[in-house]
């Protein structure tokens, strides 16, 4: 048994033989196989920050394409649980299709907690896929995963620093290595500034 995917839409022939050239009687038999989300990026299922999404790879060439809305400055986590019995693989792809935001494996029946950082706002693709070196293999791989907005408390992007004033006192938190938080002040030629840092893990 094998399971093929059509790259386009055409005429597809199919040929059977017999490796060692013996004769003998066959039976053959074609299905199609339902996909539960698009197998290609123009054909992402489209969903919404912190829905949750159920998915299955259904076998061993499916690849399952979701569409989301990114903001750039902003910190998001996508949490994928596994309930397949092989790895998956999921990755975060920016608009243009051609740079991974964030990509990462989640061992059979774990939990994932990805964190990405866009630099750009609009649309990104998630791609979830199975790991494995068996293209025979099609028992399915079903997971769940969303995709949260983490409420950054100050700009991740030098574009969006929080204004800041001499004598302030400013709090804020880093949710994850990936979070940076951006500040801005009106400087004067010759003036001399200096800055104190209290915080776990940061101070030096």
């Amino acid at each position: 048994e094998f399971v093929w995917t059509a790259p386009r839409s055409g005429i597809v022939r199919v040929r059977l033989t017999s490796p060692s050239g013996d004769a003998g009687d066959w039976s053959f038999q074609m299905q199609a196989t339902a996909d539960d989300h698009g197998s290609s990026p123009h054909k992402a299922t489209r969903i919404q920050l912190a829905d949750p999404v159920a998915g299955g790879i259904e076998h061993s060439t499916d690849t399952d394409w979701f569409r989301v809305t990114l903001r750039a400055g902003e910190l998001y986590r996508l949490n994928l649980q596994s309930s397949a019995d092989r790895p998956l693989e999921v990755t975060i792809i920016d608009r243009n299709r051609s740079t991974e935001l964030a990509s990462d494996i989640v061992s059979p029946g774990e939990l994932l907690e990805m964190d990405a950082a866009p630099m750009r706002s609009g649309a990104y693709r998630i791609r979830v896929r199975a790991v494995t070196d068996d293209a025979s293999e099609v028992a399915p791989a079903p997971y769940t995963f969303s995709i949260n907005d983490l409420r950054d408390d100050h700009g991740n992007i030098r574009v969006f620093a929080s204004p800041i004033a001499s004598g302030e006192t400013v709090n804020g938190q880093l949710l994850s290595p990936l979070d940076q938080d951006w500040f801005r002040f009106n400087a004067v030629s010759g003036e001399t500034r200096s800055f104190t840092l209290q915080g776990e893990d940061l101070a030096g």
